[in-house]
């Protein structure tokens, strides 16, 4: 209430905690109190006692937590940008003809963040992000060079991938 330039939002939601469609609808109803400034993190979660202590499954395997992830953000994108109803059918979620109103303020959609330090979380944000919030080792901190290092990874893939790296991380390097 007492400032109008600071983003907020999560830091950072693992999607599988939620279904996505509840997690855009949180999304656009903080954009449209905050006046465009949601800046939504999502990431796979590693925290097996987080999941457990709520009663939500914790899928061992990280390629599905990523999957679950890819199509999360695919869905939240859909919901925040379609006219219609939504419909989509993935492997792990589902919608038919699903509404959405209202939809985010900014356009075409809040900034979506993925966080993580592994490669496959760096290939989502080369391939789907709109930013990076590197996990920060436990104990150990995260030194510029560490930081330096994911960025140009993460700039790498998204010009191989046909992508501006700019439209990511503005002027990084």
């Amino acid at each position: 209430a007492s400032t109008s330039r600071i983003k907020i939002g999560p830091q950072v939601t693992p999607i599988s905690l939620r279904h996505p469609s509840f997690i855009a609808k949180m999304g656009a109803t903080i954009d449209l109190i905050s006046h465009g400034r949601f800046v939504l993190q999502v990431g796979t979660g590693w925290q097996k006692a987080e999941y457990q202590s709520f009663g939500f499954p914790y899928d061992d395997a990280f390629s599905v937590r990523y999957e679950k992830m890819i199509e999360g953000v695919e869905i939240i994108r859909r919901l925040w940008t379609e006219d219609g109803p939504v419909t989509y059918r993935g492997k792990h979620y589902t919608l038919e003809g699903a509404p959405f109103w209202p939809k985010p303020v900014q356009k075409p959609h809040p900034p979506i963040w993925f966080g993580g330090m592994g490669r496959r979380s760096r290939q989502a944000v080369a391939r789907y992000g709109d930013g990076w919030t590197p996990a920060l080792p436990h104990f150990t901190g995260m030194g510029s060079e560490r930081y330096t290092e994911g960025i140009q990874d993460i700039c790498d893939m998204a010009r191989a991938g046909g992508r501006d790296p700019d439209s990511i991380v503005p002027g990084a390097l």
